[in-house]
């Protein structure tokens, strides 16, 4: 059974997509780092996964000044970047071959 070559290549073009996607966000990660780094706002939040004592995602954005903008911004911008990478296997991995091969070998954990 052979299929359209169009509808591999929507799901090339989507995979394109996505790992630009995920490799953008993984540039800003990398700005943000050096942020933190040159302000020296790398201990601005003390306790990990919490920040002080709220969860990560839920910390209110009126108590986020100066250092700990800059710091728990970088958390959340890592946050974004690990959900992207976990879900890049799964949306290669979606289309699978008929003799098998797929993304899935970039992630074996997944199948």
């Amino acid at each position: 059974m052979t299929q359209d070559p169009r509808v591999a290549s929507d799901h090339n073009r989507w995979i394109h997509r996505f790992s630009l996607l995920t490799a953008g966000a993984t540039f800003v990660l990398v700005v943000a780092g050096g942020l933190v780094t040159s302000t020296g706002s790398g201990l601005a939040v003390p306790d990990w996964p919490t920040t002080f004592g709220h969860n990560m995602f839920l910390y209110p954005w009126s108590k986020m000044v100066d250092g700990i903008l800059i710091e728990h911004g970088h958390r959340l911008i890592g946050a974004g970047v690990g959900l992207l990478t976990l879900a890049w296997p799964c949306g290669c991995g979606s289309r699978i071959r008929e003799d098998g091969s797929a993304g899935w070998g970039s992630s074996p954990s997944v199948r």
